[in-house]
């Protein structure tokens, strides 16, 4: 069988998801916690940082691709590894159209399916899957305790990032105080546009680290937060910051971002009650291979964007970010007031 040259946005979705399971067999090494690619038959950035990890580790020129040269490896590796010479069959792509189309009721139905209103959906209500001899899992507990894991962690932390902005808009009087004084000598002649888009990006970032899950992936809070909080929000600030005005505007600007974050915050929170538990429901589609091990659960509820965090973990990237920001943005301004 020859294999065809696949990349980042390659359309073979058999062959892609044949490259997923052969490097998961090469870098999961068994009774891993590590979870396996999602069979979406999508070469993403992702897969591509995969591919050129195994091509610098086997001495192959790393350029991202399967091709000839990485495709023997990759075999041969992988399939050393699993102790099995897999190839993908008609049934293997029949179950990945399947993985890419679980609501498609044309798709040939099977044991773990059924038919709703001409959907098909998963059906797991009374299955139970064992996973090692003498053990039985049942599949709803398990989801119900992600569900609930997910769900704690959500109504912590959330209100964690909502406490350290608050923070952030009371220590940061000072700081504005001092500075304003520095520049009133040349308030009267300054009209300077304070760059806010600073404070915004240092936000986005300090969200992206508070609620990263594993390998640093930002997940579903994150994408959460940063559409309620985030959006539109550098508009909204800026109108708030021309000088004359210097400390006013500064104060103002800052009071406008606690005051979206105070009126945006709780609706995430909301937004789980409403859609966190399908989320976790759909991520679960892929997983049959059960485990009650409670740091197990607590792996893959961190995988499906819900990680457990500190206090300190939410907090202190979201203050340290805005105070950096905040000075980094107090000196660009204060260069244009110099030179006006």
């Amino acid at each position: 069988m020859n294999e065809p040259t696949i990349k980042r946005g390659s359309t073979e979705a058999d062959w892609v998801n044949y490259a997923k399971r052969l490097l998961d067999q090469y870098w999961i090494t068994p009774g891993s916690m590590a979870l396996p690619m999602d069979q979406d038959g999508v070469f993403d950035e992702a897969m591509e940082d995969l591919v050129k990890s195994f091509q610098e580790r086997e001495g192959l020129s790393r350029d991202g691709k399967i091709g000839r040269d990485t495709w023997a490896a990759l075999t041969g590796k992988a399939n050393a590894a699993a102790h099995t010479d897999y190839r993908p069959t008609a049934e293997d792509q029949a179950a990945d159209r399947m993985a890419r189309n679980p609501h498609d009721p044309s798709m040939t139905d099977d044991s773990r399916y059924r038919v709703v209103d001409g959907v098909k959906v998963l059906d797991m209500s009374e299955e139970e899957i064992v996973v090692t001899p003498g053990a039985v899992v049942d599949w709803n507990e398990v989801e119900t305790d992600m569900i609930t894991r997910a769900r704690q962690n959500v109504q912590q932390q959330v209100p964690w990032f909502h406490q350290a902005v608050g923070e952030f808009a009371a220590s940061s009087t000072a700081s504005i105080g001092q500075w304003a004084a520095q520049m009133r000598q040349f308030e009267e002649d300054a009209r300077v546009e304070l760059p806010w888009s600073m404070i915004v990006d240092g936000l986005d970032s300090a969200l992206g680290l508070a609620f990263a899950g594993p390998g640093g992936m930002a997940g579903w809070v994150y994408d959460k937060l940063k559409s309620a909080v985030l959006t539109d929000l550098v508009d909204e600030l800026a109108t708030k910051s021309m000088v004359p005005g210097l400390e006013q505007g500064l104060l103002a600007g800052v009071a406008a971002l606690k005051e979206k974050v105070d009126d945006s915050f709780e609706q995430v929170i909301h937004d789980f009650e409403a859609e966190g538990a399908q989320h976790i429901t759909e991520q679960m589609r892929e997983y049959t291979q059960l485990s009650n091990d409670s740091d197990w659960i607590d792996e893959m509820v961190a995988w499906f964007g819900f990680p457990r965090k500190s206090v300190d973990e939410i907090k202190s990237p979201i203050r340290e970010w805005l105070d950096h920001q905040l000075g980094e943005m107090l000196r660009t301004a204060g260069d244009q007031v110099l030179n006006a």
